[in-house]
């Protein structure tokens, strides 16, 4: 014991060039550790909040997207705390005054979607430009501009054939 380190205990088998990292688990940091998740999970049970969204590790992740757990968040929520706003903002107004909280900016999908999803509106004609353009919180067209010019500015591209695409691409026209 005295030639490898006495009585103060140092790893004797190591050499100069070696250092040494103790690698353990405190039992105590892990019951904590514990007990904070599930305290996150109690919260996020009396809220209807997802676990995820307190940063509790779930197994039911595991094909989730960011996109599906914000409409997870916003349907299951966010949804029933805005009817009970609306509920009670109800009973303060006037009889026949309806208020409706809207949350389908939460519900939003990614740029590509809206755009292709406003696309298919206007050419169906269920929406109109003015419609599409308050969704995507944009001012209305200046009043000077005709109805051709305004179906022309939404209008889609003509598509390319799949030659000359994979052309503009890189790759070779067939």
């Amino acid at each position: 014991m005295r030639q490898h380190g006495g009585p103060r205990k140092k790893i004797a088998v190591l050499n100069a060039t070696t250092d040494f990292h103790a690698l353990g688990l405190d039992p105590a940091a892990l019951q904590l550790a514990q007990m904070r998740d599930y305290s996150l999970l109690d919260i996020a049970l009396m809220f209807g909040v997802p676990p995820w969204f307190l940063g509790i590790r779930t197994d039911s992740n595991t094909y989730a997207n960011i996109t599906s757990r914000m409409i997870e968040l916003a349907e299951f929520t966010l949804l029933p705390w805005g009817r009970r706003i609306e509920s009670s903002l109800d009973a303060e107004f006037p009889r026949g005054t309806e208020m409706r909280v809207n949350m389908d900016g939460l519900r939003r999908a990614d740029t590509l979607t809206r755009y292709q999803a406003h696309e298919i509106a206007l050419r169906s004609k269920f929406m109109t430009v003015e419609e599409v353009r308050d969704l995507e919180n944009l001012p209305p067209l200046p009043a000077e501009t005709s109805a051709p010019q305004a179906a022309a500015a939404v209008s889609p591209l003509p598509m390319l054939p799949q030659p000359a695409l994979r052309a503009l691409e890189g790759g070779q026209a067939q």
